[in-house]
């Protein structure tokens, strides 16, 4: 059975197997929201860190793109990553995430620690 998902305005087309014996039981259409188009992204002030957080220029920082736990922090401060280098591993809803550096850069500071809760749009790890 071929199916196309939506994921932040991208289109997936999936294919999914049906074992035998299991009835094909599709869920409610209604509690899908549809997009044509992505969502807008939030202004700079709207995606300034949460209250009490670090404040870091936006072309330094590392933010979380969801709310999870971290599960393993995979740089240390003073560290020179590379682009697409593993920094931070996030759990949300039992499936983890790497959050991988966007550029070549070097560690400043790390604000989370294994076991933190974060939020979506909170700074992880700042570059110098």
């Amino acid at each position: 059975m071929k199916l196309k998902v939506t994921v932040e305005g991208k289109v997936y087309e999936v294919e999914v197997e049906v074992e035998e014996g299991q009835p094909v039981v599709p869920g409610p259409r209604a509690s899908v929201p549809r997009a044509s188009a992505p969502a807008p992204r939030p202004s700079a002030p709207a995606a300034a860190a949460p209250a009490g957080g670090p404040q870091v220029a936006d072309d330094k920082a590392v933010k979380s793109p969801l709310m999870g736990v971290v599960q393993a922090v995979g740089c240390n401060v003073g560290q020179e990553v590379e682009v697409d280098q593993p920094l931070v591993v996030l759990e949300a809803m039992k499936m983890l995430t790497t959050i991988t550096s966007p550029d070549k850069a070097k560690v400043k500071n790390i604000f989370v620690a294994v076991g933190d809760s974060v939020k979506q749009g909170q700074v992880l790890v700042e570059f110098e």
